[in-house]
């Protein structure tokens, strides 16, 4: 990853499972020592967007219309409103508010509002989202932009992931005979 983006890449490895996306990226959060922008991506798509927003704006979440990317699984979204600005002025989970549905990326100006909103949140019953913080952070005055992609690929579903997978054709080259001699129940 560090050839391939020239951005240095740590891993941190939590002790025990967690319940959410929210209290994941909390554990990992409360270990960093700086107070620092941070940007969190879904792993389960590819999206293409300027990221000039980014540097120009604190706070800022990724977003792309359903009429743009039809064969998107609507029902698993999270759904936002846009106002005055560009700005978010509504950021709900799984409820079709609007055809705007957020990409999964976002950017935090700082760690500590992340913690703040995740704090507030330990008390609410049943799993958490990264809107959840949004929705709290905005709740408290904070302000997000709102930055449209360019391209989107979804494989939030088992259906598109293996569709995806099959766009792709994997060759197997066995030059010293390792993987046939180690794979077959006849190899000595």
């Amino acid at each position: 990853l560090e050839n391939a983006t020239g951005l240095s890449v740590e891993f941190h490895f939590l002790d025990s499972a967690t319940s959410s996306v929210v209290e994941t990226l909390t554990r990992y959060l409360e270990t960093l020592e700086k107070d620092v922008s941070v940007v969190i991506k879904d792993s389960d798509n590819l999206v293409n967007l300027d990221l000039r927003m980014f540097l120009e704006y604190e706070n800022v979440l990724a977003y792309a219309d359903l009429s743009d990317f039809p064969r998107v699984s609507a029902p698993s979204k999270s759904y936002l409103e846009i106002g005055s600005a560009g700005v978010v002025s509504n950021f709900i989970e799984k409820r079709v508010i609007s055809s705007l549905f957020s990409v999964g990326v976002t950017k935090f100006a700082r760690i500590s509002d992340v913690l703040d909103a995740s704090h507030s949140l330990r008390a609410s019953q049943g799993e958490l989202y990264v809107s959840d913080l949004v929705r709290s952070m905005m709740t408290n005055g904070i302000d997000f932009q709102a930055t449209r992609v360019h391209h989107y690929e979804d494989w939030g579903t088992l259906d598109a992931w293996l569709e995806f997978v099959r766009s792709y054709k994997t060759l197997f080259l066995d030059i010293d005979g390792v993987l046939a001699l180690n794979s077959s129940r006849l190899s000595i």
